[in-house]
């Protein structure tokens, strides 16, 4: 009887922003990952130089956590779409509030507040939910600010070897954004399995030959990790 191979394990391809996606990479290091990961952002996130002008009153809210990079903190509420972007926003001086999810469970957390104040959405220059809009048919007034461009970055030399190797890939994409960019570099050659942060990210990929996408039970970093390390181990 021959002797049985083991499978390959899979290379992780990261695109988020540096720093974000080094963060992930030390949580999969964390969870028991020891295989290669290729870090190469398809996204350089870039201030707009635009000025925020706020009432006394005004609250703000943050989709994002790289829109806090680019705007004075404030001990004023900022409503946060996630537990990260509001422990950031708590580290930095805001009052944060998080809605622990995605935009639709931050509007729901927001028009239940029913705040009579103005809700100023500090964000980048792609956005998905209509926060504002919505919160504004609900009576609550709102209105965008976009504090940071996010400009597409090519692939990493790295990086497309990997896209055009045989041995299996897996990439993890957490926004609608980064999905598209990466449905731009196909055809893909080696197995490429997709894991997406929410459905919307997964929509990006209709179309696109793929060998498999899997969605997260939670639009969060922390069940896109454990979705990344349960499909690496049974790999």
């Amino acid at each position: 009887m021959g002797l049985l191979m083991p499978k390959p394990k899979p290379t992780i391809l990261l695109t988020r922003p540096e720093a974000q996606s080094k963060e992930f990479a030390e949580a999969l290091r964390a969870g028991g990952f020891d295989g290669e990961i290729v870090i190469s952002p398809l996204i350089d996130v870039r201030s707009t130089g635009v000025e925020v002008a706020l009432s006394r009153d005004a609250q703000v809210a943050f989709t994002s956590r790289n829109a806090l990079d680019f705007v004075t903190p404030q001990p004023r509420i900022a409503w946060c779409v996630g537990d990260k972007t509001a422990e950031k926003a708590n580290g930095l001086g805001w009052r944060a509030r998080s809605a622990n999810g995605d935009v639709d469970q931050l509007f729901e957390l927001i028009a239940d507040a029913a705040p009579k104040t103005e809700i100023v959405h500090l964000r980048g220059e792609h956005s998905r939910g209509a926060l504002v809009d919505r919160l504004n048919d609900q009576g609550i007034p709102a209105r965008d600010v976009v504090v940071y461009q996010q400009v597409a970055l090519d692939l990493t030399k790295a990086a497309k070897g990997v896209l055009s190797g045989n041995s299996p890939l897996l990439v993890p994409l957490f926004s609608p954004r980064s999905a598209a960019l990466i449905a731009l570099q196909g055809p893909f050659t080696p197995p490429l399995c997709v894991v997406a942060m929410s459905e919307a990210v997964a929509a990006e990929l209709e179309g696109i030959e793929l060998g498999e996408i899997h969605v997260a039970k939670a639009p969060t970093a922390e069940a896109m990790c454990k979705s990344v390390l349960s499909l690496v181990s049974s790999a």
